[in-house]
C-alpha cells in the first residue's frame, strides 16, 4: 500500500495558466467583428479611424496617429503591468483571462484619452466651420466610444 501523500501547493495552477499565457493575446482597437457603420458616413468606424491614423493625401486628411501615439506614450507602462500580471499569475492573485482583459482595458482607455487629448494636425478652417469645433478626431464621438478590446488564443498579426 501507498501511503504517499501529493501535495500540490498551487503547481497544476501554475502549469494551467502558463499553457493559458501560451499564445494568447490581446488586441485594442477597431476589432472587425464589432465594426458599424460610421453615422457620417459610408465607411464603417474602423474604416475612418484608419484613415485618420495614416491620413489620405488625396481626401486632405493628413496622419493623426492615435494608436501609435497612445501605444509610445503608455509603452514602458504596459510592460511594466504585464510583468505584475505576470507576478499576480503565478502567485495565484489573478487568472490569465482576467489579467488581459485588464490590459486590454488600460490600453483601450489609454487610445481613448489619446483620441480626446492628443496633439494632432488642427482641422482645416472648412472643417471647423462644418462641425463647429477645431478638436481633431472628434465630432460625433462614434469613433472614440468604439475602441474595444478582444481576447483571443492562437497566431494573430
Amino acid at each position: 500500500m501507498n501511503d504517499t501523500k501529493v501535495i500540490d501547493h498551487g503547481w497544476n495552477r501554475i502549469k494551467h495558466e502558463i499553457a493559458l499565457m501560451a499564445d494568447a493575446y490581446v488586441k485594442v482597437g477597431f476589432p472587425a467583428s464589432r465594426d458599424k457603420q460610421h453615422k457620417d458616413s459610408v465607411q464603417t468606424i474602423a474604416q475612418v479611424a484608419v484613415e485618420n491614423e495614416y491620413g489620405v493625401p488625396e481626401k486632405n486628411i493628413p496622419s493623426r496617429p492615435f494608436m501609435r501615439q497612445a501605444l509610445d506614450k503608455n509603452e514602458n507602462k504596459l510592460h511594466e503591468r504585464i510583468k505584475q500580471y505576470a507576478k499576480d499569475i503565478y502567485g495565484g492573485l489573478i487568472g490569465t483571462h482576467k489579467a488581459m482583459a485588464l490590459l486590454g482595458s488600460e490600453h483601450k482607455g489609454d487610445i481613448e484619452k489619446e483620441i480626446r487629448t492628443g496633439d494632432f494636425k488642427p482641422n482645416a478652417p472648412l472643417t471647423i466651420a462644418i462641425k463647429g469645433s477645431s478638436r481633431p478626431l472628434i465630432d460625433t464621438g462614434q469613433m472614440v466610444q468604439s475602441v474595444q478590446f478582444e481576447i483571443g488564443k492562437g497566431k494573430t498579426i
